[in-house]
């Protein structure tokens, strides 16, 4: 093979990497209650980097009552936050940025989604009502986070009801009226992709067909709710002995049935931690008696990074290929920007549809303990999305730059203007006679 023949290869290749990273979704998170969580250092919408995602979802709205309209939590519009305001003033940013709100999680009760697909009437009328809500607040998608079908007081029914309300759903989306400068809503859902779980609560390879894609939860395997409880890693990248880990979870979803472009990674930005029985047994599979200092709730990166900088030994589940740490009596899994590489680097190698990041306030987002968003940029890397990231950045700075001297041609203009005024009005009075204005 010539030296052409190799070259000629070798642009292929590249032009083909630089085209699939561009391909590929990046979902990332907001938690509304992340300026709750720190009220000093919380992540406020307006200073999100608008160019690390393609895509931001808010979480998260709940349901009334009824089951049939989207509510937001209790303070979340009104005039002292108006988060979604705020949310969506990063479009000035980069106005290619998709924005879409996400219904659910734990805290709102499953029996509220099992009245929305009690009925056919029921289901028309939240896909009204939500097309209403989302058009309204300017939001450009609807994610479903039903935590779980047929369980917390759903029926064994409610997973072919949400079946046939996800399709109802869709084909109302796209018979919508669209208003200017809109586009098509989107739709998608947020699952527990264990082989345990959805065997129970889902039937995902039939869901894949009206949805864009499924935001996979590759996270929260394990932690404090366990019995017995075990000081276990709650998001394995690969496992020779445990089917719970990322590699092995997708390839399994794959094989289901479920469209390789409509699977999404979930990447946590946070880690588990247990409290230890037993101090003298450290090692993974340790006994624990429950959650450690995150009281259950993820020890975000933000966090969790100062104890590594400050000593806190990292240490490798050479199987899992993920880091754990043991702070005090606390027994900490989480993932470093290595294991998040590797994590969206199965995405890349395997044209999968991109990875969903939970969330953007739990990463070190301020660089505190080095780079800003240490895990999301893991991710970019893994993704092979770095040029296009940079380009975004490069691109916006050229735009603002162009602004600036388009706002200073402007003023210069309308200083021009108020001189030629000056000078006519000073020209004018000399005519009259050196008399001011006025009667």
């Amino acid at each position: 093979m010539d030296a052409q023949a190799v070259l000629r290869g070798l642009l292929v290749l590249i032009v083909n990497v630089v085209l699939t990273a561009a391909e590929f979704n990046r979902v990332c998170f907001y938690s509304g209650w992340s300026l709750y969580r720190d009220r000093k250092l919380g992540l406020a919408p307006e200073d999100i980097d608008p160019y690390l995602c393609t895509h931001i979802v808010f979480a998260y709205a709940t349901l009334d009552d009824t089951g049939t309209q989207l509510r937001a939590p209790d303070g979340y519009e009104t005039e002292e936050l108006n988060l979604f305001r705020r949310f969506h003033s990063m479009r000035s940013k980069n106005e290619d940025l998709t924005m879409m709100l996400s219904v659910g999680g734990w805290a709102t009760d499953s029996k509220l989604f099992s009245k929305t697909v009690s009925s056919e009437a029921n289901m028309q009328r939240f896909a009204e009502e939500a097309i209403n809500y989302l058009r309204k607040h300017d939001f450009d998608g609807l994610d479903i986070d039903w935590q779980f079908p047929a369980t917390r007081g759903s029926p064994p029914e409610d997973v072919q009801r949400f079946y046939r309300f996800l399709r109802l759903l869709q084909w109302e989306f796209e018979h919508e009226e669209e208003p200017d400068d809109k586009s098509t809503l989107i739709l998608t859902i947020s699952v527990d992709p264990t082989v345990e779980r959805a065997s129970m609560s889902y039937d995902l390879p039939r869901y894949s067909r009206w949805v864009n894609w499924i935001n996979m939860k590759m996270f929260d395997f394990y932690g404090h709710w366990d019995d017995p409880s075990i000081a276990n890693h709650h998001s394995a990248l690969y496992s020779a002995h445990d089917p719970k880990n990322v590699n092995n979870l997708s390839r399994y979803w794959v094989n289901k049935g479920v469209p390789r472009h409509k699977i999404v990674i979930g990447l946590p930005m946070f880690g588990r931690s247990f409290t230890l029985a037993n101090t003298n047994y450290t090692q993974p599979g340790a006994p624990t008696i429950g959650a450690g200092s995150d009281n259950g709730d993820g020890y975000p990166i933000s966090q969790l990074c100062h104890l590594i900088k400050n000593g806190a030994r990292e240490m490798m589940i050479s199987d899992k290929r993920v880091p754990y740490t043991i702070v005090g009596d606390e027994w900490i899994g989480y993932d470093n920007p290595e294991s998040i590489k590797q994590k969206a680097r199965i995405v890349f190698n395997n044209f999968l549809g991109g990875i969903m990041i939970w969330t953007l306030d739990m990463d070190d987002y301020r660089g505190a303990c080095g780079r800003p968003y240490p895990l999301m940029n893991a991710a970019l890397d893994g993704l092979h999305a770095r040029h296009g990231y940079n380009e975004l950045i490069t691109n916006a700075k050229q735009d603002q730059a162009q602004q600036a001297a388009a706002k200073k041609e402007i003023y210069r203009q309308r200083a021009l203007g108020w001189q030629m005024q000056d000078q006519q009005e000073k020209i004018h009075s000399q005519q009259r006679g050196g008399r001011g204005r006025g009667w």
